[in-house]
């Protein structure tokens, strides 16, 4: 059986892979820190176009190493998937 990672942490480790603070991750996001904040902090997983984007971006961002994921620059843009 699989157990998938608490939301929270499945953000906090694309963040943190990438070396972003959340203001940063928030920006490239298109949200607010507020909202990386929450996440972070193992709040139930949210259902939002905003939420299923980042699950996009994840998976791209779980495919590199640490550097590359440093200097991805994207595509971050919710209209792109």
């Amino acid at each position: 059986m699989v157990v998938e990672r608490p939301w929270g942490e499945r953000v906090l480790a694309s963040r943190t892979k990438m070396g972003l603070t959340q203001k940063e991750f928030a920006k490239r996001l298109g949200c607010s820190k507020q909202i990386i904040y929450k996440w972070e902090q193992m709040l139930p997983r949210p259902y939002s176009v905003l939420a299923d984007w980042f699950i996009k971006v994840e998976a791209q961002i779980d495919q590199m190493d640490d550097e590359e994921a440093r200097r991805w620059l994207g595509p971050i843009e919710p209209e792109e998937f």
